[in-house]
């Protein structure tokens, strides 16, 4: 617990020793009595695994999380009902390490014991483990979706979205950002395979979701549905409806605008996104000043290098006789 307390609070040294004292202490009790102390051993390491994954120790996090699988798999064998669920949380996890460090294949065996697991116990109580499933579909398509495995993807986020949309007929509250979420990630698909009246329905979806939740709580929904409309204007332009994709653009930074004021950090490479969707669109009208402009605002809003590489060359373009 005081391990938990400091790893909250950035105290990461500190976590880190209460989490091997305290995991040593398992470890001895654990061989003294296992059905008793091996899983507080297994829930240690998994505490432990994402302490150091969380500060880019990934050699060790990948070592705490498969000590942590190995002692989930043996409590599952002797009782499923208890340890399945813990199980499969850790295959997950394992999955995403494995996934970050570009092993794609291991990353989708996890993936899909860990879906396996879930499907399972998503049977036997759906309120409990469907959300579950859903979740695990989503990342096993953005897997997908990495490596080109299109209609793999596809038929990965779609079940999601199935499994969502129910998830959130029944509990708004609780699931329509993720079902928003997924039909925002399904509409990116539909967009890079060409399938234009797909992908604009599923941001249509997304879009009218999103605004139905900023309703009840602006400050967290509104930066949302600024991305899909700027989402959606990109989708628009790239296939000849500019004067469309300016007004969703437009509206996206009218309202991506105060948040941005207030927190630059946090807003600035959407914002620079929303600008250099804008710069696009009055370039494609000829407006090659106002193009400009944009564009340089939207350089100067970014934080991030590969946004700003890309803007640099739009800058190039639309303003040839001036360097960024």
């Amino acid at each position: 617990n005081l391990a938990i307390l400091y790893s909250r609070t950035q105290r990461i040294q500190k976590a880190e020793e209460a989490y091997g004292e305290a995991l040593a202490a398992y470890r001895n009790l654990a061989e003294a009595n296992p059905d008793a102390y091996l899983p507080y051993v297994a829930a240690t390491l998994n505490n432990l695994a994402i302490l150091y994954s969380g500060t880019q120790r990934i050699q060790k996090a990948e070592g705490a999380y498969e000590e942590a699988l190995a002692a989930y798999r043996k409590l599952a064998e002797a009782n499923p009902d208890a340890y399945l669920p813990d199980f499969a949380m850790i295959l997950n996890n394992l999955a995403i390490l494995y996934s970050r460090t570009q092993r794609i294949q291991k990353a989708e065996e996890a993936y899909g014991e860990a879906l396996a697991i879930k499907r399972k116990l998503a049977e036997a109580n759906p309120d409990a483990y469907l959300p579950d499933v859903a979740m695990t579909l989503n990342n096993l398509a953005i897997l997908y979706s990495g490596t080109q495995r299109i209609q793999k993807a596809e038929g990965a986020y779609e079940e999601a979205l199935a499994a969502y949309r129910k998830l959130a007929e029944a509990n708004p509250d609780a699931y329509l950002p993720d079902f928003a979420m997924i039909l925002n990630n399904l509409a990116i698909l539909y967009s890079r395979t060409q399938r234009i009246q797909k992908a604009e329905e599923a941001y249509g979806e997304a879009l009218a979701a999103y605004r139905n939740l900023a309703e009840a709580n602006p400050d967290a929904y509104l930066p949302n549905v600024a991305m899909t409309l700027n989402n959606l204007a990109n989708l628009l332009l790239s296939n000849g409806r500019a004067e469309e994709a300016d007004t969703h653009a437009s509206e996206a930074e009218g309202i991506l605008d105060p948040f941005w004021q207030a927190r630059q950090e946090l807003h600035g490479n959407q914002m620079a996104r929303i600008l250099s969707t804008r710069a696009q669109i009055f370039e494609v009208g000829n407006k090659t000043g106002e193009a400009c402009a944009l564009a340089r605002r939207a350089l100067a809003a970014t934080y991030d290098q590969v946004i700003r590489q890309s803007i640099q060359k739009l800058i190039e373009r639309i303003c040839p006789t001036t360097r960024a």
